[in-house]
């Protein structure tokens, strides 16, 4: 996106491009979820060849028995159809998930990815004996630039641009030495000249002054931000997704085809067909999809058996289904380009519904691929798992998301809509909203209304619910998995379908989070002007409708059959009156703001004065500490 006109549409990671002068989508300013999922070991180890690593059966940073820096991110979101399961990207963020603390829009370098120690002087294993340059020892890996090919609002990642590079780099004892590296493509020049999205390097290493005991390798990213000045739309950038890194002796310059490796290469997709989450009481055998789409590879040099089946689990670990695709031939991905195309493994069918029976509840489908005859090299590939989770709320997204959405305009007023189906009627009580991190945090506290309209067709009809209060960006407020609960102020009965979404005020830039793993395109729509329009941009929004009691408040459930509360006048502006059927000395009040975080406390009192209160919902607990018994009930300052 970056160096581009702010105008056009970005994807993932610089400027946001806009299309339309309307719809931008923004790079990620941070990403929370790379902190989460911190790994720990040794800072230094000692290894043996052969050394691999295709990122296919673990996420977040690197496994550090084979890694010694963490800046660089192990995903399956970023790339499409890598050579397996998984890849490694490395960009502007660091091993936190915030911007390196060099970025600039000038070139800085970025991640580094350097392998532990290797031992490049002896093999231990099957016999001990010593390395020499002439035992063809070679480095391989995959990489490809962010973005790939085709429509701009439709890749997945930003593409570096000239100027931007990725370098290689091998300690020889001493001192670092560069022995590759690649700018940045000019549009779509790589695969223009290779046919190929992915491309595939071999390094032969021949000086022997690298055969030593305490030789290393290490990839690392210079990287540039985009100069665009507006608040909130600039952030992550310049990606570069490495797979499949091999180092070993006794190898060939062109040697990719002998391979013999049977892999899938997407992760395991949901099994429902619209909704990735939605309440277990909303849930209907209907809801499930006919069948699944399975991407698998086979990187040997010709045709293999592959046999695939999948098996389904409660949250028990009791096996609940299972499906068994049998035995097939699966065709050379590297001579053919092609991945299995037999039915049974590519779109295995769906023939059994989740057993549903509480508010909550969670299976897990493991999805299986294995080499018919002989097994191949690599197992860590042949088994990737989906979660399928029942909440109280319902999701598009994954809760991953690789882009901020929103609206560019000069209006003073804009709106943004997002439809949602529901089976029956439901108590609409609260929407789930994750806001990116940006640079400087420069969306924070950014002022919106949540909305709400009739979902009867393809575009929202009419307005049935409007805030009366503002809300914000208060990343004080992000729950564990990232998002913001906003509740609404008194419940609304959803009969079917309905649009939830915000009144965007004034020209910010909000920078909701837009998830690419489901395509919701036509259950977006935005209104700058007077006539609502559907979006373009293949993805969906982190947000979510919560429906239920269980969804009002994020404390402890509260007992409401104790002493009983009268609260008056509700709504309240400057005096909150309080009676409780039963009071001691050793009676006390909480006050719990709408995300259920504690703003208040003090003894007992008849009034509760609220003249620097903020407008909005909130919880009152009276509880006595002698007998340990609370109650609690909601009121709204105005």
């Amino acid at each position: 996106m970056k160096k581009l006109a702010i105008l056009l549409i970005a994807l993932l990671c610089y400027v946001p491009h806009l299309w339309a002068q309307e719809e931008a989508l923004a790079p990620l300013g941070s990403a929370y979820w790379r902190a989460l999922n911190q790994t720990k070991g040794n800072d230094t180890a000692v290894l043996q060849l052969p050394f691999f690593d295709d990122f296919s059966n673990y996420t977040g940073q690197p496994n550090p028995r084979k890694w010694l820096t963490r800046d660089a991110f192990v995903n399956c979101d970023y790339a499409l159809f890598p050579p397996t399961i998984g890849v490694i990207t490395l960009d502007a963020l660091n091993g936190n998930g915030a911007l390196h603390a060099t970025a600039t829009s000038s070139l800085f370098s970025g991640d580094t990815l350097a392998s532990q120690i290797v031992r490049l002087d002896s093999l231990i294993s099957p016999t001990r004996q010593k390395l020499l340059p002439s035992d063809s020892v070679y480095l391989s890996f995959y990489y490809l630039p962010g973005g790939g090919t085709g429509p701009l609002w439709e890749r997945l990642g930003d593409s570096p641009n000239p100027g931007d590079s990725l370098i290689l780099e091998l300690f020889d004892g001493e001192q670092w030495r560069q022995v590759w590296a690649i700018d940045g493509p000019k549009n779509d020049s790589t695969y223009d000249s290779t046919h190929s999205t992915w491309q595939y390097v071999t390094i032969a290493i021949t000086d022997p002054s690298f055969f030593h005991r305490r030789f290393q390798f290490r990839f690392r990213n210079y990287c540039s931000l985009d100069d665009n000045a507006k608040p909130g739309m600039v952030g992550n950038c310049d990606q570069w997704n490495l797979d499949y890194i091999y180092l070993s002796h006794g190898r060939r310059q062109n040697d990719r085809n002998s391979f013999r490796d049977v892999a899938f290469v997407q992760r395991a997709p949901r099994m429902l067909e619209r909704y990735y989450t939605m309440p277990a009481w909303q849930y209907r055998p209907s809801d499930m999809a006919n069948h699944m789409d399975i991407t698998i590879s086979n990187l040997y040099n010709s045709t293999l058996s592959t046999h695939y089946f999948y098996h389904v689990y409660d949250a028990n670990n009791q096996a609940i289904d299972q499906y068994d695709g049998g035995y097939d031939n699966c065709v050379s991905f590297p001579n053919t380009g092609s991945y299995q195309t037999a039915s049974a493994h590519a779109h295995p069918s769906i023939n059994f519904a989740f057993p549903t029976s509480a508010d909550t509840q969670s299976f897990r489908i493991v999805h299986v691929v294995k080499e018919g005859n002989s097994g191949d090299n690599h197992v860590g590939n042949d088994t990737t798992i989906f979660y399928q989770h029942f909440s109280n709320y319902f999701a598009y997204d994954d809760g991953v998301p690789e882009n901020g959405y929103g609206l560019v305009t000069t209006s003073s007023r804009s709106y943004l809509a997002y439809r949602f189906i529901l089976n029956q009627p439901d108590t609409l009580t609260a929407i789930d909203m994750l806001f990116n991190h940006t640079r400087n945090e420069e969306n924070a506290g950014l002022a919106f209304y949540l909305s709400i309209w009739e979902g009867n067709d393809s575009l929202p009809g009419a307005l049935i619910y409007r805030d009366e209060i503002k809300q914000r960006i208060n990343f004080n407020e992000v729950r564990s998995n990232g998002f913001i609960r906003y509740l609404l102020a008194s419940p609304l009965v959803i009969s079917d379908s309905v649009f939830i979404g915000i009144e965007q005020l004034g020209t910010t830039y909000l920078n909701i989070g837009f998830d690419r793993s489901n395509d919701r395109r036509n259950d977006i729509c935005y209104r700058t002007t007077a006539n609502w329009q559907t979006s373009i941009l293949g993805g969906c929004l982190t947000m979510r409708p919560c429906f239920g009691s269980s969804a009002l408040v994020g404390i402890e459930q509260l007992s409401v059959t104790n002493p009983s509360i009268t609260l008056y006048p509700n709504p309240a502006t400057s005096v909150l009156n309080i009676e409780c059927s039963e009071i001691s000395e050793h009676t006390s009040i909480q006050i719990y703001n709408h995300t259920g975080r504690l703003i208040w406390q003090g003894p007992y009192s008849p009034t509760l004065s609220l003249n620097e209160w903020p407008s909005g919902l909130y919880l009152m607990r009276i509880t006595d500490a002698n007998t340990g018994i609370s109650t609690a009930k909601k009121f709204i300052v105005k």
